[in-house]
Order: structure tokens, then C-alpha cells, then sequence
């Protein structure tokens, strides 16, 4: 697929118009038109039409939109790595979302002390792209969930999540387990992220779990910062793992003075109610992994064994293995 098939197709999408659309790709109309063909063909979808509005995206075209200008924006940003220097002998650091700087920003703040002179390049993106990034020795070291047994690959688990549901908070401060509750709770709207990511699968099972079926108020979503919004403002209720509010879990984790944590969570400072399901619930591992032929392997480690003196925010069942 040519990416200047895509690129000609968000333009059309913007343009609303062929004609336009041609201008700014400086374009004729007839080579516009033959890419368009070639990537409905390509797809084996229709991906436009006219109407008294213009030309517009059908239902099919409307869907691929989005992965069309994710995929414009890559080739983009790999035009443009081109025009960078290379830095050499930093450590580079992978953080899959939604991770990201939250789990990490105490292990960061211990690696600054122990290695004050420790240059590092940090990179956040989707699991798989951080998985393959270091894969292939683009990235020294990558912290992510999910994790299989990967040929070249080494994985310590530095971290097991709890699953947490949170719900709005102005919701009862009561215990969630039961029929009654459960048929409280399936009355209610449940914002989830999207059927076609990984975390899904897991929340799932938990709501199953919790619930004895699937609620049928779902709305979806891929962003956590608008999950965690629409719970706030008692729009309905999620599951979420402790990584994704790590902050609001150290927080917690420092009001109680680090005894054993309430089975609900509360304070006028947090917007959402925290329900901790228990230790029957699913949860996940997060790794730290590197390159097996890393020659960095020594130092890693020694930011591996950092998440072990960071405060423990869920269930912790298996030990850190640094061997």
C-alpha cells in the first residue's frame, strides 16, 4: 500500500472536494482520482462519495481515517528521523502506554541517585511498537505488560497489578460483592477501553468475575486521562489496573502509612472511588525486559532491583528474580 495513497485520501477527506484536494497535492484530477481508485480496491471498501456536502467519507471510509493519519504521521516522523543526529551511549528507555512516566517516576527519581551521571533517552508508544523496538535492539531496556517468552529477549517482573474498580465519587462507599450489588452495578454505565486492545481481554474477565455477565451500557474509549474524567464526573464506572493511577494508589499507599489498604478508597482530594476487588481477582505482571546480547545487562538489573524498594501499590505474588 502506498502511503501517498493515504495521504491523497485524508486530503480528499479534509478537502471535501476533488478538485481541491488536487490542488494542494498539485495533482491533476484524473491521477487523484486513479489513487483513490487503487486504494478502495486495495481495502476492497468504497471509501467516498458525493453528496449536496461534497465528496465525503462513506461509513467504511469514516473507519479507516483514523489509521489512514496514524500512518501518514509514521512515514512523517521516519522522514524526519533522517534529519536528527545520532546520540550515542545513552540508555535508551521504552515505557509502554499507558504506562508511561507514572509507574516509572520513582524508579527514575532512585536511578538519578544512583547513577547521577547516567545519560538516557526515554521513549513512550503502544506495547507492541516498545516490545519490537527492543526486540531489535533499538531500545536498551523497555518496562511493559503482556509480556511472552521471546527468543533474544529477557524479562525480570518488577511489578503485579491489582485490578481496581473505580467508580464516581459520589458512588456508595459500600462493598461491591454480591447479587444485589452486582445488579446495581449492571444498571450503570461502565466506560472500557476498546474491544481491540490488549488490557480489554483482562477487564473483561474481571467484570465477568465481579459481575456474572457483561454490563450493556459500555462506552469506549482509548484514552485513560477521558476514562478517568467521565468516572469523575458520574458518568459511569471502569476497571482499571493499579499502574494506570499509580499516583492516586501512592497516595493511598502513603495516607495509611503503609498498612494493609481498605477495600474501598476514599478522599476529598480524589475525584473517583477506588474498589479493590481481592486477591481472587486476575491480575498482571509488568516486566522490565532487555536484549539477552545487552552489554548494558549488568546496570539494568541494577534498575530492576529499583522497583523492588519502591512502595508496594497492589498484590505482590511473585518475587523479582535478578539471576
Amino acid at each position: 500500500m502506498d502511503w501517498m495513497d493515504l495521504h491523497a485520501y485524508l486530503t480528499v477527506a479534509r478537502e471535501k472536494s476533488i478538485s481541491k484536494a488536487s490542488q494542494v497535492l498539485h495533482l491533476s484530477q484524473p491521477a487523484l482520482t486513479i489513487r483513490l481508485q487503487k486504494l478502495e480496491q486495495e481495502l476492497g471498501m468504497p471509501l467516498l462519495e458525493r453528496n449536496r456536502r461534497g465528496v465525503l467519507p462513506t461509513r467504511y471510509g469514516a473507519a479507516v481515517l483514523y489509521h489512514a493519519a496514524k500512518a501518514v504521521e509514521e512515514m512523517n516522523s521516519i522522514r524526519d528521523t533522517g534529519k536528527g543526529e545520532p546520540e550515542n551511549g545513552k540508555l535508551r528507555i521504552g515505557l509502554a502506554k499507558p504506562l508511561g512516566w507514572t509507574i516509572f517516576k520513582p524508579v527514575l527519581e532512585q536511578m538519578h541517585e544512583r547513577f547521577p551521571n547516567l545519560p538516557y533517552n526515554i521513549l513512550s508508544d503502544d506495547y507492541k511498537v516498545i516490545l519490537d523496538l527492543t526486540g531489535v535492539g533499538e531500545l536498551d531496556l523497555a518496562i511493559l505488560p503482556y509480556f511472552q517468552p521471546t527468543p533474544g529477549l529477557n524479562a525480570i517482573p518488577v511489578h503485579e497489578d491489582e485490578m481496581l474498580l473505580i467508580g464516581p465519587g459520589n458512588a456508595p462507599s459500600t462493598s461491591i460483592h454480591g447479587e444485589v450489588a452486582a445488579d446495581i452495578l449492571l444498571r450503570g454505565k461502565f466506560i472500557l477501553y476498546y474491544s481491540n486492545q490488549p488490557m480489554r481481554k483482562l477487564i473483561d474477565r474481571v467484570l465477568l468475575q465481579l459481575l456474572g455477565q457483561m454490563p450493556e451500557d459500555i462506552v469506549e474509549v482509548n484514552d485513560l486521562s477521558i476514562m478517568l474524567n467521565l468516572v469523575s464526573e458520574g458518568v459511569g464506572y471502569t476497571v482499571l489496573p493499579t499502574s494506570h493511577i499509580y499516583m492516586t494508589m501512592t497516595f493511598y499507599s502513603t495516607y495509611y502509612s503503609g498498612s494493609e489498604l481498605p477495600s474501598v478508597l476514599a478522599h476529598s482530594s480524589i475525584p473517583y472511588l477506588v474498589y479493590r476487588l481481592g486477591k481472587e481477582y486476575p491480575t498482571r505482571m509488568i516486566h522490565l525486559i532487555y536484549p539477552e546480547a545487552s552489554v548494558s545487562r549488568k546496570k539494568i538489573q541494577s534498575i530492576a532491583e529499583l522497583f523492588s524498594t519502591t512502595p508496594s501499590l497492589g498484590i505482590v505474588r511473585e518475587k523479582a528474580s535478578f539471576s
